[in-house]
C-alpha cells in the first residue's frame, strides 16, 4: 500500500489500513448508487429536488447492503433488528428455508437472527452459491438479492392479508 504519509509504528500503519477500509466502503457505495447498481445517473428526473429523493431512497437499500457486507466480516454477532423489521424476519426465515439444501456445505452456517444469517439468505437470493470455491457475495450480488427478497416479500405479505 502506498501513502503519503509517514508511518513508522505498526500503530500508524494499522490506522492508515484502516482509513483505507473506510475509504473501499464509500466505493462501494457509489458502485452500488451509479452504473452497476441502481443506476441514479440513468433516471430523466429533471429537477434537483426530485434526484435528491430518489438518491436517497437509493441510500437506504445501498446501506442496509453495506451494513449485510461489514457484518459478514466482523467478529460481532449484530442482532438483525438493525437492518430488518419483525415482519421482514418472519419471511426471511422462510427464505432461508428454500434456500438451504440438504447437505451441510449448502446449509447457513450463522446464528439465526442476526445480520450475518441475513447476510447468507440475502446472497443466495442473489445468485451466490456460498461453496467454500466462490468468493463471498459482493455488493451487486446483493442488490440483486435484496431486490428480489423484496419481491417475494410483497407476495408474502399480500398471501398473509
Amino acid at each position: 500500500m502506498l501513502t503519503t504519509k509517514e508511518v513508522t509504528t505498526i500503530d500508524q500503519a494499522m490506522k492508515i489500513v484502516q482509513t483505507y477500509k473506510f475509504r473501499w466502503y464509500i466505493e462501494q457505495l457509489h458502485r452500488l448508487l451509479k452504473k452497476e447498481g441502481f443506476k441514479i445517473e440513468s433516471s430523466e428526473l429533471e429537477s434537483g429536488y426530485s434526484i435528491r429523493k430518489l438518491t436517497l431512497i437509493a441510500m437506504i437499500a445501498a446501506l442496509k447492503i453495506l451494513q449485510l457486507m461489514v457484518a459478514n466480516v466482523s467478529n460481532e454477532e449484530q442482532s438483525i433488528d438493525y437492518v430488518f423489521n419483525e415482519k421482514e424476519v418472519e419471511c426471511l426465515q422462510k427464505v432461508n428455508d428454500k434456500k438451504e439444501s440438504k447437505t451441510d456445505s449448502q446449509k447457513n452456517p450463522y446464528k439465526e437472527k442476526t445480520i450475518k444469517w441475513a447476510y447468507w439468505i440475502i446472497g443466495r437470493s442473489g445468485g451466490w452459491k456460498a461453496n467454500n470455491k466462490q468468493r463471498k457475495a459482493g455488493p451487486i450480488t446483493l442488490q440483486k438479492g435484496l431486490i428480489r427478497f423484496y419481491d417475494i416479500y410483497e407476495g408474502w405479505i399480500l398471501n398473509k392479508t
